[in-house]
């Protein structure tokens, strides 16, 4: 007959623990704007727009490599500003800004880096992209602002979050998107370094 080592009952009633529940990355609701599809094609609201033409001369010539939908050109056109896409559809195809332009425009922004790349080969100076106001953390945009002879000026989107509209240009989606947003300009002439601007969208 065996014998049960001292305690021996005690610990086989005694009950093991159970693995603990790893935390799941966080998920934002849909839409969470910019992925490289479809989601990647939201484009600017007006309102958006009309804050960055407070500093955009009247006779500027405007240049919009991402025109979707063309809902921002026309919009921009109704403010009385002329548009050029430039010389190919495709803004990494393009060789040479248009001459005298400011480029205005809300990038795919998966593609964001890749934009800073070629405004750089391109020598742009001259120009404002709407983009996540975390974008300010990242070693592309540090080393783009490095090669610039003029400072980086933001115009941030504060309180509510912004709801861009879809593909069509048209309608909202039902959810604003989960990030604050913010014009980041150079060669623009605005107050300060720093600008912010509240918008109902």
């Amino acid at each position: 007959m065996q014998t049960m080592p001292e305690g021996g009952e005690a610990a086989a009633r005694e009950p093991q623990p159970q693995p603990q529940p790893q935390p799941q990355p966080r998920a934002y609701p849909a839409p969470c704007l910019k992925s490289l599809t479809t989601n990647d094609k939201y484009e600017t609201p007006p309102v958006v727009i009309d804050e960055i033409l407070r500093y955009v001369p009247r006779d500027a010539l405007v240049w919009e490599p991402f025109v979707g939908s063309g809902a921002s050109t026309a919009h921009l056109q109704m403010r009385g500003f002329s548009t050029t896409r430039g010389t190919r559809r495709d803004f990494f195809q393009q060789r040479t800004a248009p001459e005298g332009a400011i480029l205005i425009s809300n990038p795919p922004y998966s593609t964001k880096e890749r934009v800073f790349a070629h405004l750089a080969e391109l020598g742009v100076q001259r120009f404002a992209l709407l983009l996540p106001l975390e974008t300010l953390g990242t070693r592309f945009l540090s080393n783009f602002r490095a090669r610039m002879s003029t400072k980086l000026q933001l115009l941030v989107f504060s309180g509510t979050r912004l709801r861009f509209l879809s593909p069509t240009g048209t309608d909202h989606p039902r959810r604003r998107v989960p990030f604050t947003c913010a014009w980041f300009c150079w060669g623009l002439d605005l107050p300060s370094t720093l600008e912010f601007a509240e918008v109902r969208t």
